[in-house]
């Protein structure tokens, strides 16, 4: 690359469309996780997409399952395994998104 004083390189565009949720994606907020009282874990979706796969992932960041959602909006496993810590849900959605949650395993 040569050495210089480059003045055109960037350019600054100024818009007035507002950063927003557009039609196409996703509220975090309609992803429900509910512990049940026999220790399984219910992952529930509200709205017209659905779930087709949920990764539970530890504090440390190592993948604990991999649960195929099959293609539904609402799904039940058996996750009593877990020990009572924090976890994060990764769950891929049929559009692509993907929604990171957080939940704590209390029993």
């Amino acid at each position: 690359s040569d050495v210089g004083d480059f003045r055109e390189r960037f350019e600054i565009v100024f818009t007035e469309d507002a950063l927003s949720l557009g039609e196409n994606e996703f509220d975090p907020n309609d992803l429900s996780i509910i512990e049940l009282s026999n220790g399984d874990v219910k992952f529930k979706l509200n709205g017209n997409h659905l779930m087709q796969r949920i990764e539970i992932i530890d504090l440390l960041g190592r993948s604990l399952y991999i649960l195929d959602a099959e293609d539904s909006s609402d799904n039940t496993y058996n996750l009593s395994n877990l020990s009572q810590a924090a976890y994060i849900a990764k769950v891929t959605l049929d559009n692509g998104y993907i929604i990171t949650k957080k939940a704590v395993k209390r029993k």
